[in-house]
């Protein structure tokens, strides 16, 4: 059954398989000619739903690795593994099947690093990325297989939003309501908005809590 969920908006205006696999890969930071990954490995490459693999990435001295980008298998959207500091160089980060994750093979995208200067640094997938301006791993070796869940990958229908007022001054609130129909709930609204001085500015609005966004000159 379809839910419907009305959301409140108020914008105040102010102007004023079960084997670890490791793989060395010695990955070279162009900009500083060093290496900059050892190994990386996953710890399952089969999952049902509850099953949770655990990603490992070890890096050289200076470098903090901060998380991986994985390609979904049927909508190509992304989704974040966020790495934390597990031993010295390791940093591991973990992946959990729920009844919505998309079913089929995922795919890293990209994993990111921050060196010992603040920069970061990227490495993308030789066999997902097409350009040819970024360093690149073959991470096909941390792929996994979800099998058994029906993900909802139908985007929600925004029915109706109206706003209550279309002109405002100093100190004066606007309230948006969007009528949203999907099949499960939205976990957040966004909107971004373009200001007279051509700046964007982001509206986020996470479901069941009020946000007042406040715009300042």
């Amino acid at each position: 059954m379809k839910r419907i969920c009305s959301l409140l908006l108020t914008v105040v205006i102010v102007f004023g398989v079960l084997t670890s696999i490791p793989i060395t890969v010695s990955a070279i930071d162009e900009a500083e000619n060093t290496i900059a990954v050892e190994y990386f490995s996953i710890d399952k490459t089969l999952m049902s739903e509850g099953e949770t693999a655990t990603i490992s990435v070890e890096v050289a001295d200076g470098y903090t690795a901060k998380w991986v980008y994985l390609y979904k298998p049927i909508t190509n959207n992304t989704e974040t593994v966020y790495l934390y500091a597990a031993s010295d160089n390791t940093y591991k980060g973990t992946f959990k099947v729920d009844d919505q994750t998309e079913s089929g093979v995922w795919k890293v995208k990209s994993l990111t690093l921050e060196d010992s200067n603040g920069d970061w640094v990227y490495f993308y997938n030789s066999n997902t990325y097409t350009g040819i301006t970024r360093d690149t791993i073959d991470f096909s070796s941390i792929d996994f297989e979800v099998i058994g869940t029906s993900a909802d990958i139908t985007a929600p229908v925004i029915e109706s939003y109206s706003i209550n007022k279309n002109t405002v001054s100093n100190g004066e609130s606007v309230t948006i309501i969007a009528k949203i129909i999907d099949e499960h709930l939205p976990s957040s609204f966004d909107i971004w908005y373009i200001s007279p001085s051509n700046t964007s500015k982001w509206i986020h609005r996470i479901i069941s809590r009020h946000i007042n966004y406040k715009f300042r000159n």
